[in-house]
């Protein structure tokens, strides 16, 4: 399961990495509890393109162990991506919170499903509640502050971003919520200061950095300095050159 989890770290740097990962962990699958061979069976279903054979494997994990946590989510993405099911994918994740009420990253992927439908105040309700017993992860703020700043409001947006931040002052993804939030109310002096913090705070994740940067891109646009928004962009594919990330141009 070690080798598992780790083929998923190498997806984006290092595929040929990730494919040896994936490969030993095939070779352990007879180590393997059945629940863990359902939920890695699933996987290598994937890996090998017989979708179908992957989401009824993932069922079974979800049947027999209704307490696998994470199998909701993926089973919700198989319905919709294999299926075109977007009404089962829903069913799904509401099942999964109320089998698993306290676990977060499932409770905020339904939050997520509810705003992208509209369903704002159930949303909201989700992510409070996720608040309440996750008391110490700056996650269920930030997934706030990206629903207010969604639905059109960005001082409850900053609010929500900033009880992130105070929580967890390395939170990347907060500080560039509530650079959005500053600039969809003109701020753009206290919007670029966040991307700043965002900048100190990425320097270990290129990936990271990368989205910081286009997003400091585009807000000097949007303050009117385009000669720094060029230099911004020009640095962009400077890096995106020299450490061969994909997908960055």
């Amino acid at each position: 399961m070690a080798y598992f989890r780790l083929s998923f770290s190498h997806l984006t740097y290092d595929p040929a990495l990730r494919d040896e990962y994936r490969r030993k962990t095939l070779e352990g699958l007879d180590r393997l509890s059945e629940r863990e061979r359902l939920k890695v069976g699933s996987y290598a279903a994937s890996w090998e393109g017989d979708d179908k054979r992957a989401l009824t494997l993932q069922e079974e994990l979800v049947t027999r162990y209704p307490d696998e946590a994470e199998a909701y989510s993926r089973l919700s993405g198989l319905y919709r991506t294999v299926l075109g099911d977007t009404e089962k994918a829903m069913q799904t994740l509401e099942h999964g919170v109320r089998a698993v009420p306290t676990y977060g990253p499932l409770r905020n992927s339904f939050a997520y499903e509810l705003l992208y439908i509209g369903r704002f105040d159930e949303a909201v309700r989700q992510l409070e509640a996720y608040a309440q017993f996750a008391v110490e992860e700056p996650n269920p703020h930030d997934s706030l502050g990206e629903a207010y700043l969604l639905f059109g409001r960005p001082e409850e947006a900053i609010a929500n971003f900033t009880d992130a931040i105070d929580l967890d002052n390395t939170f990347t993804d907060s500080y560039r919520g509530r650079a959005w939030a500053h600039a969809v109310l003109g701020r753009y002096d206290h919007a670029l200061a966040d991307i700043a913090a965002a900048e100190d705070a990425s320097d270990s994740d290129l990936l990271s950095l990368y989205h910081v940067l286009m997003i400091k891109g585009q807000l000097l646009a949007q303050a009117g300095r385009y000669r720094a928004a060029d230099e911004v962009v020009g640095e962009i594919h400077l890096q995106a050159e020299n450490t061969g990330v994909a997908g960055v141009h």
